[in-house]
């Protein structure tokens, strides 16, 4: 020991976590609530209801699945999405010292008011094809940790954070009628919730992580989505694609954990050629029947994304998510495709919004 301002790894790490988490438990701050949002989508404003082709379309339209015809894995696939608030706060968390009171309480005085968000996915999966159908199945383990500190003079951090893992398993397939595609997916989950409140002093304690703990309720349960696609040529090389998809159904009950919520989505696509490049076009019209969110905001619920395949081995795009520009960058090579993105959320409260600006990055390795 050097000077007593050494805790224990484990601590450390679990009290960085909590402080780096989770969001406010008012729910005039909360985001709009989606499940797992890939990296490709992000760019793209989120819009990717109707055009759905890759490892995402098992979170977004199974429909999309019907296009798989060869078979895909991805053994390894760290996402990493993180707040621009938070960035600051990582180096700053490092050099506390969470036995002081004092330290703590100074720490959280310098984010008053700064939305911490940080997100983190693995999902390891392997697609394929199966008597003309598109099939795809994978692991999740995501956890999401939000948080928002109140009251300068004895500061309080409001703590959320959710961790789901589970199994989940899906296909797709071309109907008679031609353009139209449907999907089906299954998804085995389990969800841990933690919500609570904690002072300086609480987090200091000795006892933090055993309260950590107790905090923390867990459920578990089974749900599907599905969807359906139509495409129809309008002239050549451009194809309109409308669909629709409906996810979590039955709503997923985890107890006292929160709940999944049946959430319809409707979705506009359109593949063209511009100028010798693929380009798409999208547009997403999210939670149509209010399920998940009781704000009937138009804008928050339009999503809208171009996305231009360059030659070789790039593609960008851009995009509005809730009004706020989103934009990203995918390299893919044979074994290794690197992804990028920003995006933003609208946060804050009833009387006073900003938009917290977000960055996420995934490597994904497999053939």
């Amino acid at each position: 020991m050097k000077d007593g301002r050494q805790p224990l790894k484990k601590r450390h790490m679990a009290i960085c976590i909590c402080i780096l988490g989770i969001w406010c438990v008012t729910a005039a701050a909360a985001p709009f609530p989606r499940y797992s949002c890939g990296v490709r989508a992000l760019g793209m404003g989120g819009a990717f209801t109707a055009v759905a082709d890759d490892e995402s379309a098992i979170f977004y339209n199974p429909a999309g699945l019907a296009g798989q015809d060869f078979v895909a894995v991805s053994i390894f696939n760290p996402l990493i999405d993180i707040g621009s608030d938070s960035l600051d706060l990582i180096g700053d968390a490092a050099d506390v010292d969470f036995n002081s009171t004092e330290e703590t309480a100074d720490l959280m005085r310098d984010y008053v008011g700064e939305y911490q968000y940080i997100r983190c996915r693995l999902f390891p999966h392997a697609a394929f094809n199966v008597a003309d159908v598109g099939a795809m199945v994978g692991v999740l383990g995501q956890f999401r940790l939000e948080a928002d500190v109140w009251n300068p003079v004895w500061p309080e951090l409001y703590v959320d954070r959710v961790t789901d893992y589970g199994l989940m398993g899906g296909m797709g397939w071309k109907l008679p009628f031609t353009g139209l595609k449907a999907g089906w997916a299954l998804k085995l989950l389990a969800r841990e919730h933690l919500q609570a409140v904690y002072t300086a002093t609480d987090i200091s304690a000795d006892d933090f992580e055993d309260r950590l703990a107790d905090d923390t309720v867990s459920g578990s349960g089974v749900t599907t989505d599905f969807g359906v696609m139509y495409t129809k040529s309008l002239v050549p090389l451009t194809d309109l694609t409308l669909a629709v998809a409906v996810q979590h159904f039955p709503e997923l009950d985890f107890g006292d954990a929160p709940d999944l919520k049946t959430q319809v989505n409707l979705g506009a696509g359109l593949h063209t050629e511009l100028m010798g490049l693929g380009v798409i076009v999208a547009a997403d019209l999210m939670d149509i029947t209010n399920e998940v969110s009781p704000d009937d905001d138009v804008e928050k619920k339009l999503h809208l994304g171009v996305e231009a395949h360059l030659p070789a081995v790039a593609s960008v795009r851009m995009g509005l998510n809730q009004g706020y520009f989103t934009a990203g960058v995918t390299l893919s090579f044979r074994l290794i495709r690197l992804e990028v993105a920003t995006y933003a959320e609208e946060v804050g409260t009833d009387a006073v919004k900003w938009d917290n600006r977000r960055y996420v990055c995934q490597l994904s390795l497999g053939w």
